[in-house]
């Protein structure tokens, strides 16, 4: 029952910087892990209020990221393959939490006249880098340990 009360949340970055080395190619993105914050929270009994999206923000960093600690999330690519004109694969490793592992990243890349876009999506597994999944109720409610990571960037031509 409590299952239904919970939320599929959507997180947003704040602040966050990524460099592309074409030269190598080469892939670096650094996310300030205190920055994210909850943008939606579909499903669930009620809708979420600002104090649910403050408790919820406040749990993830001292509880899921321990922020203070580890205050940025960060990304480093060691490989990146063009598997055709518009899909690419980035493989890297992908530090949070203070524990890095690697990661597979297909990237999809949408041309225009006035820019290249880039989409990219990733389910992580969170225990894979220490994580224990949160949970409150006695463990009624909990977060899923996979969790999806979706980037989009455009790049002006």
């Amino acid at each position: 029952m409590a299952a239904r009360a919970g939320h599929d949340l959507v997180i947003e970055a704040e602040r966050w910087s990524a460099e592309v080395d074409a030269s190598e190619p080469r892939l670096r993105a650094k996310v300030d892990a205190t920055s994210l914050q909850v943008r939606e929270g579909n499903g669930g009994v009620k809708p979420l209020t600002d104090s649910d999206r403050e408790e919820i923000r406040r749990n993830l960093n001292d509880k899921v990221l321990a922020s203070a600690r580890h205050p940025e999330i960060t990304f480093v690519s060691t490989a990146v393959h063009a598997l055709n004109d518009r899909r690419w694969q980035v493989d890297g490793e992908l530090t949070i939490a203070g524990t890095t592992s690697p990661v597979r990243i297909p990237v999809e890349i949408e041309p225009d006249d006035e820019c290249t876009c880039m989409a990219a999506s990733v389910t992580i597994t969170q225990s894979d880098f220490g994580i224990k999944p949160y949970s409150a109720m006695m463990g009624a409610l909990k977060v899923a340990d996979d969790v999806e990571i979706r980037a989009e960037a455009r790049a002006k031509s």
